[in-house]
């Protein structure tokens, strides 16, 4: 701004501490989100301006603001921050100085900004120009008027994460396992991408994961893989609410290659319980068995669903001579496996033995 008086008109301005006019009543309050928007400046010393107004105003002989007020990240991901600010009327140009905090300022950058409505500064930093980083992001603001005034502020604080941490795998029972991982700021969406290494990426699917206060997560069942064994390979994707690519890391997890029921065998006991214990195929989610009392005839038949949820597949499942009748004698037990869409898997066992 030049040397000319101005008068500035305005509603519910906000005032710094040790501004003259901070405590007067005509100017009190707190600024509004439209305020500096609506804000006009009159030049006093341009007359016509003036002809046939009636205003009562403060007049000033500077009216250029040396604050730059409201500086606040307006949004925030992995691959970028918009940083926003309010500028003295009058700016024509403004620069936002940025570095990472973790080597000094070997990436600093001063990055252009826009100005909309007179006084609204804003910037989008790309965090590719600055490696990518994760850490804490240090910004400054420079507004400068026609004549090379500035008006500076030091800054604001961010930290950002840009990458995919902390991913860990965990079977799940003998069905499948379980992806979890600490997403890079601002992921609003995460797939999972998964094949088995068996006859390569012809069962691929791109599972979509939950994101839960930063962190992302999927289970992976081998029912929907044609239930094999062996390796299986995950990739994440984080994405921010643009539908931009964040950030990428891949995974992978070992299952049994067990394709039928195995060491399947009756324990009897002095107590009215027969054991029945064995191991399941890759896959099962539930075993379902079919316990006949032959001495109580058709009421002496039971059948059980029994969930599987040791990690190797191992199952024991007690059958007590209570549950049918008391019966005593020849008892025959059919085992069959199922994965999670009630698919049989693998062979079917019948066994017998004898209840005491």
């Amino acid at each position: 701004m030049n040397n000319s008086r101005y008068v500035g008109i305005w509603k519910n301005w906000y005032f710094e501490e040790g501004d003259p006019n901070k405590n007067n009543p005509d100017f009190s309050g707190q600024h509004t989100a439209n305020s500096l928007i609506n804000l006009m400046y009159f030049n006093y010393d341009d007359r016509a301006l003036w002809k046939n107004k009636d205003l009562e105003c403060f007049f000033y002989t500077d009216a250029q603001s040396r604050n730059i007020k409201e500086l606040n990240t307006a949004y925030i991901s992995g691959n970028q921050m918009v940083i926003s600010c309010y500028v003295p009327y009058g700016t024509t140009s403004v620069a936002f100085p940025t570095w990472t905090e973790s080597n000094g300022q070997d990436d600093l950058i001063w990055h252009s900004g826009t100005i909309k409505y007179g006084t609204v500064a804003e910037c989008t930093i790309d965090l590719n120009t600055h490696n990518k980083e994760s850490g804490n992001y240090i910004t400054h603001v420079y507004a400068y008027d026609k004549n090379g005034n500035c008006a500076k502020v030091a800054g604001i604080n961010n930290y950002v994460n840009t990458k995919i941490n902390n991913v860990h795998v965990k079977k799940d029972k003998m069905k499948g396992y379980t992806v979890s991982c600490d997403l890079p700021t601002g992921t609003t969406r995460v797939k999972f991408p998964t094949w088995s290494d068996v006859d390569g990426q012809d069962d691929l699917i791109w599972y979509d994961g939950t994101v839960d206060n930063g962190k992302g997560s999927i289970t992976i069942d081998a029912a929907y893989h044609n239930n094999v064994g062996g390796k299986y390979i995950t990739h994440i994707y984080a994405y921010d609410k643009y539908n931009n690519l964040i950030a990428f890391a891949d995974t992978s997890a070992l299952l049994s290659t067990r394709t039928e029921i195995y060491n399947a065998k009756l324990t009897n006991s002095t107590s009215g319980i027969i054991q029945c214990s064995f191991y399941a195929p890759v896959g099962t989610d539930s075993v379902l068995l079919t316990v006949t009392a032959e001495q109580a005839g058709r009421y002496g038949v039971r059948t059980y669903n029994v969930p599987v949820t040791s990690v190797n597949g191992y199952v024991l499942k007690n059958i007590y001579k209570s549950d049918h009748y008391n019966a005593v004698g020849r008892y025959s037990v059919d085992i069959e496996a199922r994965n999670s869409k009630n698919r049989t898997l693998g062979n079917k066992v019948g066994l017998y033995t004898d209840m005491k």
